[in-house]
């Protein structure tokens, strides 16, 4: 099984870098789905307006996030 999946330490090394990522990528889908919450009342113009934003920033985000690994 070491032969064709790697060490123990090999996913331990994995695992430390990718739980952070995993939780920012939780927490800014989370701060988004808020903001929606928030700006639906106040109409179909603002809400298009968040989620544009929203998704810009989450594609920023990837491109930081892949840039320092």
């Amino acid at each position: 099984m070491k032969r064709y999946f790697g060490s123990l330490p090999f996913y331990r090394q994995a695992l430390r870098i990718g739980i952070p990522v995993m939780l920012q990528s939780l927490i800014q889908s989370l701060v988004s789905l808020v903001d929606n919450f928030m700006v639906a009342g106040l109409g179909d113009v603002k809400m298009s307006g968040v989620s544009a934003a929203g998704q810009i920033l989450f594609v920023f985000m990837v491109r930081r996030t892949c840039r320092t690994l």
